[in-house]
């Protein structure tokens, strides 16, 4: 009889069997979403980047020419949702120079361009030194990086005033950086 006990015990039980994979669903609905805002999040880090790398063109742009291009053409042409795009390679207009620097209105102006392709929209609009006007340039970046039809925006905003606070704000964003010379979240929690 002993014998009999000893082998009906061995293995698991359907009740057992059905509890375990109920756990796993429930850890399953609770780690996906995460997973999924983790990897939004982290698609975000592109936007900062290049930011900071037209931020240095802009600069490096600025001390040649004495004013900062006026790169009003949205690149790439249009927002990709959940796809990154190739970055559109526009020519310089051959008028661009010192003087003429609203005439400056592709990246390839101020010799930047990304490595590989985007998720992100770029802009990077100025104010021209002028009689008492001291230059400033502001950069916007825009993308629906999880398709919901809600564009996540960063905003940056240059500080030569001095003033702490960016004095203009990207073209394409409703949205001008909060504190000036930083990388500003528009829309926190959007992707």
């Amino acid at each position: 009889m002993t014998k009999l006990l000893k082998k009906a015990r061995k293995g698991f039980t359907l009740i057992e069997l059905m509890i375990v994979v109920a756990i796993i669903g429930v850890l399953a609905a609770i780690a996906i979403p995460n997973f999924v805002r983790y990897q939004l999040r982290s698609k975000t880090s592109e936007a900062r980047t290049n930011m900071g790398g037209i931020r240095t063109a802009q600069t490096s742009f600025q001390s040649t020419e004495d004013n900062y291009a006026n790169v009003t053409t949205v690149t790439p042409p249009a927002l990709s949702g959940t796809v990154k795009q190739a970055w559109s390679l526009a020519v310089c207009d051959t008028m661009c120079n010192r003087t003429a620097t609203d005439m400056c209105t592709s990246f390839e102006c101020i010799g930047y361009r990304p490595d590989g392709d985007v998720y992100y929209q770029y802009e990077s609009n100025h104010r021209a030194a002028a009689a008492a006007v001291t230059p400033e340039f502001a950069i916007g970046a825009e993308a629906d990086l999880d398709g919901d039809m809600n564009n996540g925006q960063f905003s940056y905003g240059s500080d030569n005033q001095n003033s702490g606070s960016a004095v203009i704000a990207p073209a394409m964003l409703a949205c001008a950086a909060a504190n000036a010379a930083e990388v500003f979240d528009c829309a926190p929690g959007t992707y």
